[in-house]
């Protein structure tokens, strides 16, 4: 009886042997989690591998203060962002975020809410070439504003990439014009990006902005102009796979300082972008 139990002890083990070497061959790494790989008819249960599922959406955070130079204000933004990743959906691809700004003062000793904005956009894509429209949804104590875009751009290479968008501002609420009567305001928006990766870790873009009030209405920049011209460099630097600080260097043309005289507005901005998953 007992050779018998050894025997049977002994055969057991050669199966078990037998099974891991199957599982070792890689026949069982496409398992997920939920999943349980049962013992049969060849199948292992005893060595079985997991895989992570892909996320519906990874999600990235960012945290950037901002100090104004004419204005002598500083600034402060959050925000969450990411990209739709499941496979099946119809969403994949698309560009989601959720912003808040506020503003601190001249000393940086206050906290109280400006704005608050929700984007989502769409990327088609046609080798190098792609089109994106895009959507932004701006609300503030005063009202709501409605901001449609649309940008095509190309990528010359792996490293150097160009976008230009149209983005119309509307909005919904009635403010004061120049002249003191109540009315909507609008304004076209033109951005042209310029970026360059100079290497794994460190890229450069450009950013300059074009603004021009609609024709019909009465509304005027703080350069006391219908249109202005602002300029932006972005230096970002990937210090690990997840980190990525970066600092913005800003002209935003002419502004009113509290004396109110017209004065040059530069501004710098500090921030990093922190990928969640």
């Amino acid at each position: 009886m007992a050779m018998k139990a050894a025997k049977l002890s002994l055969a057991i083990l050669a199966s078990l042997v037998s099974i891991n070497s199957y599982c070792a061959d890689g026949q069982d790494s496409a398992i997920n989690k939920s999943d349980f790989y049962q013992l049969n008819e060849g199948q292992c249960s005893s060595t079985v591998k997991y895989v992570d599922r892909v996320p519906f959406s990874k999600v990235q955070f960012n945290e950037r203060t901002q100090y104004r130079t004419g204005s002598k204000a500083f600034l402060q933004m959050f925000r969450l962002a990411g990209v739709i990743t499941q496979p099946d959906s119809i969403l994949k691809g698309t560009y989601w975020s959720i912003e808040t700004d506020s503003n601190m003062g001249q000393h940086a000793d206050q906290f109280s809410s400006s704005y608050q904005e929700i984007e989502i956009n769409k990327g088609i894509y046609f080798n190098k070439f792609y089109v994106m429209p895009g959507f932004v949804w701006h609300t503030e104590s005063a009202g709501t504003q409605f901001d449609p875009y649309f940008q095509v751009g190309y990528n010359w290479t792996k490293t150097f990439t160009t976008g230009i968008r149209y983005r119309y501002n509307y909005w919904t609420y009635y403010t004061k014009d120049i002249n003191k009567k109540w009315d909507r305001s609008a304004e076209h928006r033109i951005d042209l990006y310029v970026t360059k990766q100079f290497s794994d870790k460190f890229s450069i873009q450009y950013n300059p902005t074009f603004y021009q009030k609609v024709a019909d209405t009465q509304y005027y920049y703080k350069n006391d102009q219908r249109h202005t011209l602002q300029h932006n460099f972005i230096f970002s630097y990937k210090a690990t796979d997840r980190f990525t600080p970066y600092t913005e260097l800003g002209y935003l043309d002419k502004t009113k300082n509290d004396k109110g005289e017209k004065v040059g507005e530069y501004q710098i901005r500090i921030g990093f972008r922190y990928d969640l998953n």
